[in-house]
């Protein structure tokens, strides 16, 4: 309104100016930068300094007024003060907290008073009103645009009053506040979903140098609306997470809004680089956490990226959280020997340490191959690696016996004559190691065959009487990281060479076949036992040979075939291999074409 003067005040390091609307230039807003190292209580005064020309009409039952604000983030606090301009100590405060990036209509109740401030007297007059933007933290440049602020709930404010948050949450629901609140570090914004951008989701960035502990809380101060129905039998929450790897740990926190001592803590691993849904059983609680109590009531929930690890920048996204099972994502099984990376029903569980960093990638010159990528930093350990495997090992040991002492890695090097040591050991019991190497041939994909049988020098000797079920590779160990980067395609068990009998790889896992079951469109991979020309063949199970090739092996390099038999009748086949000169040294694997 042009014949309106329009008084505001800064203070405490806001900056602000009447500017156009940042969504519609014809519109006039008022601008306001909570500037870098602005005070936490930075604001405006958005009244003369002799207050309104008429008192704000405060009564029992008429307690609300509404501001419409274009937010840079959702999740920050906005704190509205009333007061009486010529006795500033008469004043009531409240909150409210931003639900979105853009335009929002806020709704301030001033008979809910904030926290250590005076309650509301209706007896008196409040005629002087300020704004406190992202209250409570310093400034960092932050931009807020105030459109209309006006009396009573949201009457021709633009926006609905919202509804509290309760499970599930969604971010998608336009009518509830979708509060959360980052601590030690974490950044979380509403964002779109990075593989769907008509999907809401929170964004949450770990920044750099994050507390290991730092996390948001994804409910109000108070709590849910309603309390989360745990009960005996009825103990999990699901999530669905986009990771940005696989084998990071989350823990999930639920606690009471009212008393912080009632809480119980649990954690999943990430399955993969991507969306999953990660199911927290509460019945389980965390090493060294409280257990779930069913007589307590929980309705606060809090999410832990990554943790226990300082933050790297890594980004996440949350979808929904809801009570229950595993609802819309499969349950994982634990990982074991083969390790393929591609088998999307199995939790890949890896650890690096020492400045290596790692991530499940897709092949780009292989359809449906997955991969893990590791960069050994700039400057990292001699010893850095990776662990494969959670906090009890593998699933299964590794199956070491006199004369199986081998494990094969198909590996992607930087560089020829490249040490490479592999560790395996018994998950809780570091003293029952075993450790030895192989150096890499040339640059690119290779295989490398590790026998345990020759152990490192000053290291322990194998016992095959011991289990052991954890695995661990250092790259180029011995030497500081340059930031050089290797590939691992599989990690499979093998027997020590032999020249003679009828071999079956599915038990030998030295050959595999994916995806199986096929629709006809196979890749089929396989390390040398023996050097040379070998026959492969597809054979029905009538015993009818319906496919034939020949193919030569290196010594030092697995084999990728990519073959198509999408002309075969569906059912189930072996496929055989066996040096071209000797059919009675034959390996063989079962597949199955069709749905």
């Amino acid at each position: 309104d042009t014949t309106v003067t329009y008084a505001f005040t800064d203070f405490g390091g806001l900056v602000s100016a009447l500017a156009a609307d940042p969504t519609d230039p014809a519109n006039t807003t008022l601008q306001s930068t909570k500037t870098t190292g602005a005070q936490t209580w930075a604001g405006t005064t958005v009244s003369p300094a002799g207050g309104l020309a008429s008192p704000i009409p405060f009564a029992a039952g008429a307690s609300t007024l509404s501001v419409k604000i274009y937010a840079p983030a959702a999740g920050l606090v906005v704190r509205f003060k009333a007061e009486n301009a010529a006795t500033p100590t008469i004043s009531v405060e409240t909150e409210a907290t931003t639900t979105t990036m853009g335009w929002q209509t806020l709704v301030f109740d001033f008979a809910n008073q904030a926290t250590g401030t005076a309650a509301i007297n209706y007896a008196n007059t409040y005629n002087m009103l300020s704004l406190f933007y992202n209250f409570g933290s310093v400034g960092t440049g932050e931009v807020f645009y105030a459109d209309s602020i006006f009396f009573g709930g949201s009457t021709g404010g633009g926006g609905p009053v919202l509804s509290p948050m309760s499970l599930p949450v969604t971010w998608d629901d336009t009518t509830v506040n979708y509060v959360f609140t980052d601590f030690g570090g974490n950044a979380s914004t509403l964002a779109a979903d990075p593989t769907d951008p008509a999907n809401t989701t929170l964004q949450s960035t770990k920044t750099t140098g994050a507390q290991t502990w730092a996390g948001t809380t994804i409910s109000p101060a108070g709590g849910f609306a309603t309390a989360i129905p745990f009960a005996a039998g009825a103990s999990t929450l699901s999530a669905k997470i986009y990771a940005p790897a696989a084998g990071l740990p989350v823990r999930l926190k639920a606690e009471n809004g009212a008393d912080p001592t009632i809480s119980v803590e649990t954690e999943t691993m990430t399955t993969a680089m991507g969306w999953q849904t990660l199911v927290f059983d509460f019945a389980n609680q965390a090493p060294g956490t409280a257990a779930i109590n069913y007589a307590n009531t929980y309705n606060m929930l809090s999410v832990f990226y990554n943790f226990g690890s300082a933050g790297t920048g890594q980004v996440f996204y949350a979808d929904s959280i809801f009570f229950g099972g595993s609802t819309g994502g499969p349950v994982m099984t634990p990982m074991s020997l083969p390790m393929t990376w591609d088998d999307t029903t199995v939790n890949y569980v890896y650890t690096d340490f020492g400045g290596a960093t790692s991530l499940l990638i897709s092949d780009s010159s292989t359809a449906g191959n997955r991969m893990l990528r590791s960069i050994k930093a700039a400057g990292a350990q001699s010893w850095a690696g990776t662990t494969f495997g959670g906090a009890t090992g593998l699933m299964n040991a590794i199956p070491f016996t006199a004369g199986a002492t081998s494990i094969a890695v198909k590996i992607h090097a930087p560089a020829a004559n490249v040490v490479v040591r592999l560790k395996a050991e018994k998950a809780g019991d570091p003293n029952v190691a075993v450790e030895t190497e192989a150096t890499t041939t040339r640059v690119g994909w290779q295989t490398l065959i590790f026998n345990f049988s020759n152990h490192v020098s000053g290291t322990p000797a194998l016992d095959t009487m011991q289990s052991y079920n954890l695995l661990s590779l250092f790259y180029g160990f011995g030497t500081a990281g340059n930031s050089e980067i290797y590939y691992t395609d599989s990690v499979y068990f093998r027997s020590n060479p032999v020249t003679t009998g009828l071999r079956s790889l599915d038990a030998q896992q030295s050959l595999r076949v994916y995806p199986n079951p096929s629709q006809g469109q196979v890749n089929l991979a396989y390390a040398p036992v023996l050097t040379g020309t070998h026959q492969v063949q597809l054979i029905d199970m009538t015993g009818r040979k319906v496919w034939e090739a020949v193919h030569f092996l290196d010594a030092n390099e697995e084999t990728l075939l990519q073959l198509n038999f999408g002309s075969l009748t569906p059912g189930t086949y072996l496929i055989r291999i066996f040096p071209a000169a000797r059919p009675e040294a034959s390996e063989r694997l079962r597949l199955l074409i069709g749905n």
